[in-house]
């Protein structure tokens, strides 16, 4: 298929599910027009970027998320580290979204900081194994590097630069909420999450990565989600709280990747670097809480 027919290809997905979006400058209602670009009724236009997603953020935001990361993030996704989380994730999302699946012909997802676009994909993907067909995903993230990188992997799904605290899209459009490992922004959520739809957000238990933490030598005091947590609650209904722990297993083509897939390794020193060359790091602790909540 040529760049141009991927293109099209696209724009027309865009163009079937445009009712989604809003405009990031006025809120108004948009659409896709000539096939090439968003189109808002008070004329702010968002054009399709040649690899395929929409830059729908009202500001330029550099972030520290670079290629690199998101590169490392997907080897590390698409050799499983994350596999047990996301069957977790697919069986909350069968069991407390039942009622829509059995009553809806269309559901929409949203993956709210979605990165480079592995975690919602293969989220959707173990829908799919469950009989969950008609699903579209969308993602959202503020680092253009991170959507590029979903764009060119996964062209099937709606990817997006936008910003948290000006999400674009309509009132009460998705049926389902990813926040994984990702800031939040609660008003926004609730404003754009059908009466019926579950939140899903994922957070860091005290064991998250800990050896990596170990590597690069930091001391800090003992972590606590309990803040987190009790925001949570604060905004939505709490129905379930999952924690998945398990050890993964890594070959040494895995070591690298996983060194360089979190800010964790922002802080390191060439010394820090030099020294975790020559560690054996047999296995990584995925220790993480699944929330699910309802407005």
């Amino acid at each position: 298929m040529s760049k141009w027919n991927k293109h099209e290809v696209k724009a027309s997905l865009i163009g079937k599910h445009q009712h989604l979006f809003s405009c990031p400058v006025c809120s108004q209602p948009m659409r896709m027009v000539e096939g090439k670009s968003l189109l808002c009724t008070n004329q702010h236009c968002y054009d399709l970027s040649k690899h395929g997603y929409l830059h729908l953020s009202a500001r330029s935001h550099k972030t520290k998320y670079d290629k690199q990361l998101f590169t490392s993030r997907r080897m590390m996704c698409n050799n499983g580290l994350f596999d047990p989380l996301n069957e977790a994730i697919s069986c909350t999302m069968m069991k407390f979204m039942k009622p829509l699946f059995d009553h809806k012909s269309h559901l929409y997802l949203l993956d709210a900081g979605c990165g480079e676009g592995s975690h919602s994909t293969h989220i959707q993907d173990k829908l799919t194994g469950k009989g969950i067909t008609e699903l579209t995903s969308v993602g959202m993230d503020l680092s253009k590097e991170g959507i590029v990188a979903a764009a060119k992997a996964y062209p099937y799904s709606l990817w997006c630069v936008a910003d948290l605290a000006h999400c674009p899209f309509a009132n009460q459009q998705f049926d389902a909420v990813l926040n994984i490992l990702s800031p939040s922004n609660y008003a926004e959520f609730k404003r754009i999450l059908g009466e019926d739809g579950c939140i899903l957000k994922v957070i860091p238990e005290q064991h998250y990565l800990q050896e990596l933490r170990c590597l690069y030598e930091q001391k800090k005091p003992a972590y606590s989600n309990d803040n987190i947590l009790s925001r949570f609650k604060d905004n939505f209904i709490l129905l379930s709280a999952e924690r998945v722990t398990y050890r993964f297993m890594l070959n040494a083509d895995l070591v690298e990747p996983l060194l360089h897939m979190t800010p964790l390794s922002w802080g390191a020193t060439e010394a820090d670097w030099q020294r975790m060359e020559k560690i054996d790091l047999p296995y990584v602790t995925v220790d993480l809480l699944i929330l699910c909540g309802k407005k």
